[in-house]
């Protein structure tokens, strides 16, 4: 797929501005069509002997795996076709073998559960296998077997980490722990050997009942991560007939700490975990004495979001955090030194690099440039020269798009609020109607990067405002906790302070602001259009949170009742006993009386995060007090809107609904 004339990096990015920057506002809106479409190009991954990779793409809608030969121009790539499954990731397991991460809703004894499975394929897509499809525990609620890395004595092999069950013990709690998953019964983590000829795997090393994760360096256990009902995390390696516990740490509510991995000299484990001024950070812990050393990674603004990894050797190698764009950090000079070239190369775009060949002769680099769709291109270090080979939006190449920028403003209470607004093309910024468009979470938060949902919005002529309010995550601990639980409102006050800061600044119409959300960004529209009622037009709830003490029921009910998840959501939501009266009071579907606007509400019929019924209580409690409610059913999808119909459904009755309310 490589283009025939290969093109040196900085004329590449010249050609990337002109086409985006340069392009004149049309009268004609882009079709919502191109704005709706899945990612046309996501997740390349090259092989480890870079001679292909393979990359998430739609087809017909849904998302399908496709590989390329790099060095055939031209080539048709061969399609793993999709299906009813969704396609979450895709990684190689040498040159010979492709792993696809696959998930799929399915009801259960009337109860909707999410099913994580890998699919392993050879690279032309045949011989698919369905790895640990006959093990007794396939059929539960439990997340897809993890690849951790081959077997350096066994080409043929790999290591992978998948539930298994032990019974020999009275119980365990994992992160996010279901009880046992839809069959019941007690379940734990393992190591297995699995083969790469034929998907046959045998047991390589079993957990403890408490068993929730694995540190390996090829075929040697580095490290047990065990988790015990009171929360508390405990680190052990391996002895010659035993395990030693070389650390603890209380998580409390928090999935912090954790372990990320082995650095890259493999003397240490990476582990996540707050630092004193309360960012998330990243700290090496010496595997012999279990001691912290000096942190790899922190900063006392920003938490650090991800941990990068070598492809070959599976070790921690950097971290990336986001201030106001995502940023990469490397602990390696070598690493260091091409990330700060390839940012030159493309100045003011967030630059990563994707993947690499085992080698590092070959990386495909990923380009976002917030108010441009990302693109990905191949490029040869040696070299220096870079070739285009796909873009996440094709049908919005060249054309105009909204100017994404920061916007930080002063709360009530004096604290900064970083925020970001989209303009739409060929607009000034002087009284637009807007869009508040609320992030989910709560602890979610948005970043300078290119929004398909807020370039649409633009691409219809409204302004766009996505706070990230207190209770919203990369800030560190003490911004996040501010806004949490969710009852206290403070977060609801951070983004009314902005919608006003904005009506001060002239860039909003006072009488033409929607305020429109998914998740808990869905319940933050619909809580403004209940206690804030004279500041909004109109309110867009997509997969809303409604009744506070509802779902939080709900989601102790499907968790066991000594787990993490359900500490997590008592954090955020709140109990749904102790807290009543405050959840009650901070509800907006027990305050419709209150709700003067418009609301539309969407939901997907098979959400498993947010249940459905949450969309549907809030309709009725509308109906009920005579308001103006539209509640429209996104059938065949679930939380997160994966196929492309569902996503042109959702902008269509936005536009209907906005144009109706806040549009000339």
């Amino acid at each position: 797929m490589r283009a025939n004339a290969r093109v040196a990096a900085a004329s590449v990015m010249l050609a990337m501005i002109s086409a985006s920057g340069g392009a004149r506002a049309q009268t004609t809106p882009l079709p919502a069509e191109a704005f709706a479409n899945l990612p046309a190009f996501d997740h390349p991954h090259l092989s480890p002997d870079g001679k292909h990779f393979a990359v998430i793409q739609s087809s017909n809608g849904r998302s399908a795996v496709q590989v390329y030969p790099v060095n055939a121009p031209g080539a048709t790539p061969i399609v793993c076709n999709s299906t009813d499954t969704l396609i979450e990731n895709v990684t190689w397991a040498g040159n010979n073998r492709l792993l696809i991460q696959i998930r799929l809703n399915q009801r259960v004894n009337d109860r909707l559960y999410t099913f994580s499975r890998t699919l392993m394929t050879k690279p032309d897509c045949s011989d698919p296998h369905v790895l640990f499809a006959q093990d007794p525990l396939a059929g539960r609620y439990l997340p897809a077997p993890f690849f951790l890395g081959l077997d350096p004595g066994d080409p043929n092999t790999m290591f992978m980490e998948m539930y298994g069950d032990n019974r020999n013990g009275s119980g365990h709690v994992s992160l996010f722990d279901t009880g046992g998953g839809v069959s019941g019964g007690p379940s734990t983590r393992n190591l297995y050997r699995v083969s790469l000829k034929d998907g046959s795997y045998e047991l390589w090393q079993p957990g403890s009942y408490f068993t929730i994760g694995w540190s390996v360096d090829g075929a040697h256990v580095a490290a047990r991560v065990d988790m015990y009902k009171d929360r508390s995390l405990h680190v052990k390696i391996p002895l010659k007939d035993d395990w030693k516990e070389i650390s603890s740490f209380n998580l409390g509510a928090e999935p912090e700490p954790h372990v990320a991995g082995l650095t890259s000299d493999g003397t240490s484990l990476a582990i996540i975990k707050r630092s004193a001024e309360g960012t998330r950070s990243l700290y090496p812990e010496d595997l012999k004495t279990g001691s912290l050393g000096t942190a790899l990674f922190t900063n006392s603004a920003y938490d650090m979001h991800e941990a990068l990894y070598d492809d070959a050797s599976r070790r921690v190698i950097g971290v990336s955090f986001a201030d106001e764009g995502e940023k990469y950090v490397y602990f390696d000079p070598a690493r260091t030194k091409l990330q700060r070239l390839l940012e030159k190369t493309f100045p003011a775009m967030a630059v990563t690099m994707s993947s690499s060949d085992q080698d590092g002769h070959a990386i495909i680099v990923r380009v976002d440039g917030g108010s441009t769709p990302p693109g990905y291109y191949y490029f040869e270090p040696a070299t220096m020269h870079a070739s285009a080979i796909g873009s996440a939006y094709p049908d919005l190449a060249g054309k105009p798009l909204g100017t994404l920028k920061s916007y930080v403003y002063t709360a009530r209470d004096g604290t900064k609020i970083p925020g970001y607004l989209t303009i739409p093309p060929g607009r000034e910024a002087k009284g637009l109607p807007m869009v508040v468009l609320v992030h989910g979470g709560p602890d979610g938060r948005e970043i300078l990067a290119f929004d398909w949902r807020a370039q649409f919005l633009a691409s219809r002529g409204y302004a766009v405002f996505q706070p990230n309010y207190r209770g919203s995550a990369g800030y560190g601990s003490a911004f996040t906790n501010a806004g949490i639980p969710v009852w206290n409102l403070r977060a609801q006050d951070d983004i009314t302070d902005g919608v006003k800061k904005l009506i001060a600044d002239g860039v909003a119409d006072p009488k033409r602001i929607c305020i429109a959300g998914e998740d808990y960004g869905g319940y933050a529209a619909l809580a403004g259009a209940a206690f804030v009622p004279d500041l909004y037009a109109c309110a867009i709830g997509v997969a809303p949170v409604t009744d506070l003490r509802r779902v939080a029921g709900e989601m102790e009910r499907g968790l066991h009742s000594a787990s993490l998840g359900v500490a997590y959501w008592n954090s955020r939501i709140g109990d749904p006993e102790k807290d009543r009266a405050k959840l009650d009071a901070a509800s907006p579907a027990l305050h419709a009386d209150a709700i003067k606007i418009p609301v539309l509400l969407m939901h997907g019929r098979d959400d498993t995060w947010v249940p459905i019924d949450q969309s549907l209580v809030m309709q009725s409690a509308l109906q009920s007090a005579g308001k103006n409610v539209t509640f429209v059913q996104l059938n065949g999808d679930d939380h997160y809107l994966e196929f492309a119909a569902t996503r042109l459904q959702v902008l269509s009755e936005l536009e209907k609904f906005l144009k109706a309310n806040i549009g000339r």
